[in-house]
């Protein structure tokens, strides 16, 4: 199947390229089906064009998904796409991005890029921040810090689509013109001469509201750091070029003496995003506190409060709120599952574990049992640690986490057999983390059961058990880098 697939973040001028590609007789993109998240659903053509007309829009290539001959009306989205190739040269959608609490994945399109949609032909969208910021939050309604958040994360998928995807090219909006259009058409093997006319005389945003927002220091280093990566496209070319892409570069707090231009861009995006979801959390908490001064016998605004300090590492301050959480409503197992984690971590560990224990009987949980495992490892009580961690890999059989600790369990527990075995299991689903193989290797080199120190501390990856979401609408997106803080690196 020939895949074409137009990536931007929304109001980065996704739609007039979307016009554009379709005025080809050889092209046909859908407009936000969404395939990347539910493409295996059926009744795909009912759902598309139900979701277009809702919306206004009249029949066009983007807006309507037409009757094809042998698909039938139960078909999915990803079996119409295979029917609609036979028809066209260039077949796929615009995938518009913004913020995760809207139902953007952006995780989860970079994955479906790489394994399945690897070979297809992508064109990202992208416009100044300030523009896309400033629209979003006057037609949509949306949260500024969420959507700076989710520009900066669309500008990092585009220099990593580029550096690993063999297909990648780039429409700037405020540097787009007839000419590099057409360009863009020879490349894909279309015409886009009529295409092109849609951009003659294309009204271009100001971006005067940076002056005005409230996050102008956060708007300011972003147009910086885009103005520097739009540097790295060469005049009159539509893609970054390869001798820049490959060049090896290193992370933040690593040696950056050698920084190329485009490894700066990508870590001073890394940077601000960090910054970003400090500012989003701080705002949270401030908002959350003023909920608990204001009904301080709610047991959920102590529980949301807690759920946010926790994304910030600061469980001290989250083991307050959890208590009284817990003293609230004692009943409430996934209360009971946090308030144990944190007393664990706060060195209270004959309390945690009858804490955990209760919340077990309650509403038994991977994290509580994992969690109620370490305590029983903490207190030498190996033969019920063994017993926990094998609850924990029964209900979360995918998460390396809990093999680990059940291997590190079997070993105290001289079960040295069971050991290996999860120990080879942790490796076997995550062959690249480091604390898994030295573990493994400890082992099999081994006859003694292994040693405490370090202490791994290892736990569900939150990825795959999720912090409960607050019952309020969340503010605050998922971030990588404020939940896998609390993961364990060896």
């Amino acid at each position: 199947m020939s895949l074409l697939f137009i990536v931007g973040h929304g109001r980065a001028g996704t739609t007039v390229l979307l016009n554009a590609l379709n005025t080809s007789p050889d092209v046909f993109l859908l407009g936000e089906a969404q395939l990347y998240r539910e493409g295996r659903e059926p009744n795909f053509r009912e759902r598309y064009n139900a979701m277009h007309e809702s919306w206004g829009n009249q029949a066009t290539k983007s807006s309507y998904a037409p009757k094809l001959p042998g698909c039938s009306e139960a078909s999915d989205g990803l079996t119409y796409l295979e029917a609609l190739q036979k028809q066209y040269t260039l077949v796929g959608e615009k995938i518009v991005l913004g913020p995760a609490y809207a139902g953007h994945d952006i995780g989860r399109l970079r994955d479906g890029m790489e394994c399945e949609w690897r070979d297809a032909r992508y064109v990202f969208a992208l416009r100044n921040p300030a523009a896309v910021v400033e629209s979003a939050e006057r037609l949509f309604g949306d949260q500024p810090l969420q959507l700076i958040g989710s520009v900066i994360d669309t500008l990092l998928l585009f220099v990593h689509s580029s550096r690993l995807l063999r297909h990648v090219a780039v429409v700037v909006h405020e540097h787009v013109n007839i000419e590099k259009i057409v360009r863009l058409g020879e490349w894909l093997g279309v015409d886009l001469n009529e295409g092109a006319l849609l951009y003659d005389g294309l009204r271009r945003s100001a971006d005067t509201y940076i002056e005005q927002s409230p996050f102008s220091e956060f708007l300011k280093k972003l147009s910086a750091i885009y103005n520097q990566l739009i540097d790295e496209i060469g005049a009159g070319e539509i893609m970054l070029s390869p001798s820049k892409l490959q060049v090896e570069q290193a992370l933040p707090g690593f040696n950056t003496a050698r920084q190329q231009p485009l490894g700066s861009v990508v870590n001073q995006l890394l940077v601000l995003k960090k910054e970003i979801f400090a500012a989003e959390a701080a705002a949270e908490e401030a908002a959350l506190y003023e909920g608990v001064v204001a009904a301080p016998d709610d047991p959920q605004a102590h529980f949301d409060l807690a759920q946010v300090l926790i994304g910030l590492d600061r469980w001290p301050q989250a083991l307050t709120q959890l208590e009284v959480a817990a003293r609230l409503r004692p009943s409430d197992g996934e209360t009971l599952r946090f308030l144990g984690e944190a007393q664990i971590r706060a060195g209270q560990t004959d309390v945690a574990v009858e804490t955990l224990d209760k919340s077990m009987r309650i509403a038994p949980s991977a994290g509580a049992a994992y969690w109620l495992a370490e305590g029983f490892i903490q207190t030498k009580q190996f033969e019920r640690a063994v017993e926990a961690a094998n609850a924990a890999t029964t209900m979360d059989s995918s998460n390396p986490h809990v093999w680990l600790l059940l291997a590190i369990a079997a070993a105290k527990h001289d079960d040295r057999e069971k050991a290996l075995k999860a120990a080879r299991r942790a490796v076997d689903l995550d062959p690249d983390h480091p604390a898994f193989a030295a573990h493994l290797t400890f082992l099999l080199e081994s006859e003694t059961p292994a040693p405490s120190e370090p202490k791994l501390e290892p736990q569900p990856d939150p990825k795959l058990e999720p912090k409960p979401k607050p019952k309020r609408k969340p503010k605050i997106s998922s971030d990588p880098v404020g939940n896998d803080d609390r993961m364990p690196t060896e």
